[in-house]
């Protein structure tokens, strides 16, 4: 893509990583979902968020005051508020529709980051991108059912993507005074304040069964995170991103074999739309020489 002898093994590795990531994310929304329907998002958000603070803290402890020092606070708590409303709008959506329908949905995230990042970042689009990213939103149409049998949690499921994307663009911005570790301690931090009053009052005691399954949430969200950081952090986007569909597999056979969901040849139409506007818009920008902002620390559900 560049003129450049690619370091296979570096993307290899780099794949591995994201490969990892989707299996995490796709078991993390299997139990979510398996416990979702007596505890409902927010209890399930708030583990997520608070058992997410418990792993990361000793870590940030240990590096000391440069794991807490942050340059701008401000956009700091405005991450951590969006990314509660990311979990809890996902693990709606994941209670009320099929693993595959709301992973499927969750992919139009990049065609999200392209729009705010030409009105917040001043990023120019060129007319091949808006194309693709038209013909990508083609995509997630299809997904919402246009027979009729519309699921409205659809909507819930698409405002959460375009709060991951709002995230994506956050961390870009955040990254150029904070570092990757302080990141994932702000965000957590925020989050368990923020859910910390709506799971009181929605508060339902956890069975011991439950109980487990939501540690397992918050464990396999904190995997999740490692895995898209070091991921990126050792292959190219442009090379390592097709991978990231295996999330779509993943999530088909985890939801035929727990709970009985078979995609329709609508979603799949649709999934194939979204990768290829994306896998597009990734590679052209590869052979720009430019980088699309890395889904490095945003939470996805799932």
């Amino acid at each position: 893509m560049t003129g450049t002898k690619p370091d296979l093994s570096t993307n290899l590795v780099g794949a591995l990583w994201i490969v990892a990531a989707g299996f995490f994310g796709s078991s993390m929304g299997a139990l979510a979902k398996s416990v979702g329907a007596r505890l409902g998002p927010v209890e399930i958000s708030f583990f997520r968020a608070f058992i997410g603070f418990s792993i990361t803290l000793p870590f940030i402890l240990h590096v000391g005051r440069s794991g807490w020092h942050t340059g701008q606070p401000v956009l700091q708590i405005l991450r951590g508020v969006s990314a509660s409303l990311v979990m809890l709008f996902g693990f709606y959506a994941l209670i009320h529709m099929s693993l595959a329908d709301v992973t499927v949905i969750n992919f139009s995230k990049a065609l999200f980051v392209v729009i705010l990042a030409y009105f917040l970042l001043g990023e120019t689009v060129h007319r091949r991108r808006s194309v693709a990213t038209a013909v990508g939103f083609v995509g997630v149409l299809v997904i919402m059912r246009p027979t009729g049998s519309f699921e409205p949690a659809a909507l819930v499921a698409l405002a959460g993507t375009a709060l991951v994307a709002v995230n994506i663009v956050l961390v870009k911005m955040l990254s150029r005074t904070d570092a990757p570790g302080t990141l994932v301690l702000y965000s957590n931090i925020v989050q368990a304040i923020v859910l910390v009053v709506p799971a009181y009052y929605y508060w339902v005691t956890p069975t011991w069964t439950e109980l487990v399954a939501l540690v397992g949430v918050g464990i396999l969200g904190t995997l999740v995170q490692i895995c898209i950081v070091r991921g990126y952090a050792r292959g190219d986007a442009s090379a390592i991103v097709p991978f990231d569909y295996l999330r779509i597999l993943f999530a088909t056979a985890l939801g035929y074999v727990f709970f009985d969901e078979i995609p329709d040849g609508w979603t799949w139409s649709g999934a194939a739309i979204i990768a290829a506007s994306t896998l597009y818009i990734v590679r052209r920008e590869a052979r720009l020489g430019k980088r699309l902002p890395e889904p490095q620390l945003p939470e996805r559900v799932p």
